[in-house]
């Protein structure tokens, strides 16, 4: 049909918007935590043993309208042979449903040296829902973020509790946590091409078939088959794998005080010591050892303060007209952190290298471009924030009424998010963004 008006220059056809995708995820999760707390030696020693049970269950489905349309299920795809493969509801949709449970551990102790000075020690596991909207290349949902944390410090705290406060060291280990990515090279190493899809029939052999079919035969648009075949970013359903462990470590510190029955302040100051990267993919890890890598110098952990810490400042009127209501302000502060990581490579010479230098007209890279790279003089560089001040403002309100006899608690908390409307340039994890301006939230809840 014609898209145009012959001589006219005006649409025969109405063009419309269209959504490069349509995901939709329904999640259930499901949890039970027992516990059990003991005392000992007249309450000097207190104990804590829990155990909780998650069971998550997540249907997902994710329709790429770029590549499959909004509407249409009458699709095939050419195999590695030439054939159509005619593709299901489910696979256009990419249909998933999965169940994930899980038995997380806590314990904890706390030993109080004296009526003021005490030692204390925990350990917890946990698991985090998935959202159902990230995908593996192959578009199947890639496993939940599973934690362990370890902490231990001192604790400082008057009989009266007027002043508390309380030194913390700790270490967070978490598995499939997102926070770095792999480049189209190394996802072929997780995803290769005739793993996947299979290996095509030799032509040249006519009375032997060589064919093998892969797992996905279905999936082979995924993949960018002219000459050698590599993934293609545009069209695979996501980037996510499994298997990678990353440790965070640091130390916290939080004071809350109370000069007067009324008055309340509240900080925390928390530095990060240390990021690593203890796991990647094992096929990665055998790529990167194949080449001569080290996954913490290849890779890295963006979007993390070296500093973070906080204030709050809250009074609350306990009597009179105005019991229930409270008002204060709070600061927040954060330490740049780093976007993205830029290599900068030189000659023997210490000439600095473009990347038509190295690659030449060919554009490809071999071992003769590899050697006009002096590594050791080769240049790391960041891209770093600046500082973050974060001012916020709050009103908050508590009361009860009572109806048929029975009483109900409500809340009403109104705030002001970025009180002086600051207007600045920030990063989370490896992308950044100019920060909201000025907003203002009121939330309520009635307790049943």
């Amino acid at each position: 049909s014609m898209l145009f008006n012959q001589n006219e220059g005006q649409r025969e056809q109405l063009a419309k918007w269209q959504e490069s995708a349509r995901l939709s995820a329904a999640i259930n999760t499901n949890s039970q935590w027992l516990a059990t707390q003991s005392s000992l030696y007249d309450g000097r020693l207190r104990t804590l043993i829990g155990l909780r049970f998650d069971k998550i269950s997540v249907e997902t489905s994710l329709r790429k309208s770029s590549l499959f349309g909004d509407g249409s299920s009458d699709i095939y795809v050419i195999g590695s042979n030439g054939e159509k493969i005619y593709l299901t509801a489910d696979q256009i949709n990419q249909k998933q449903s999965e169940q994930y449970t899980k038995a997380s551990p806590s314990l904890g102790a706390l030993y109080w040296l004296s009526n003021k000075v005490g030692i204390f020690a925990n350990y917890a596991q946990s698991i985090e829902s998935p959202t159902g909207q990230e995908r593996t290349p192959l578009g199947t949902l890639p496993d939940p973020e599973i934690g362990k944390g370890l902490e231990f410090g001192m604790r400082y705290s008057t009989p009266d509790n007027s002043f508390d406060a309380q030194l913390a060291y700790y270490a967070i280990e978490k598995e499939n946590d997102n926070e770095f990515s792999y480049s189209n090279l190394q996802l072929l190493e997780i995803y290769p091409y005739e793993e996947i899809i299979g290996i095509p029939d030799d032509p040249l052999t006519e009375d032997i078939d060589e064919t093998v079919i892969g797992s996905h035969p279905e999936l082979i648009y995924i993949y960018n088959t002219t000459n050698s075949p590599r993934l293609n970013g545009a069209t695979m359903p996501g980037r996510r794998t499994d298997g990678d462990v990353t440790l965070s470590k640091g130390i916290e510190l939080d004071i809350n005080y109370n000069p007067t029955r009324n008055v309340n302040f509240i900080a925390s100051i928390n530095h990060n010591i240390d990021n690593k990267i203890l796991k990647v993919n094992p096929r990665v890890q055998t790529w990167l050892d194949d080449n001569g890598y080290d996954k913490n110098e290849l890779y890295f952990l963006p979007g993390r303060p070296d500093f973070r810490g906080s204030i709050t400042g809250k009074y609350s009127f306990k009597s009179g007209k105005l019991k229930g209501l409270s008002l204060g302000l709070s600061q927040h502060y954060r330490s740049g952190s780093n976007i993205g990581k830029y290599y900068f490579y030189f000659d023997a010479d210490g000439e600095l290298l473009n990347i038509n230098d190295i690659k030449g007209n060919d554009n490809v890279f071999n071992a003769a471009d590899e050697a006009k790279i002096d590594r050791s003089k080769t240049q790391e560089l960041y891209i770093k924030s600046r500082p973050e001040h974060n001012t916020i403002g709050f009103i908050n309100y508590n009361n009860f009424f009572r109806s048929n006899g029975k009483k109900y608690k409500y809340s009403i908390n109104f705030r002001v998010n970025n009180l002086f409307d600051i207007s600045q340039f920030i990063n989370r994890s490896n992308y950044g963004t100019y920060r909201e301006s000025r907003t203002y939230h009121i939330t309520t809840k009635i307790h049943f």
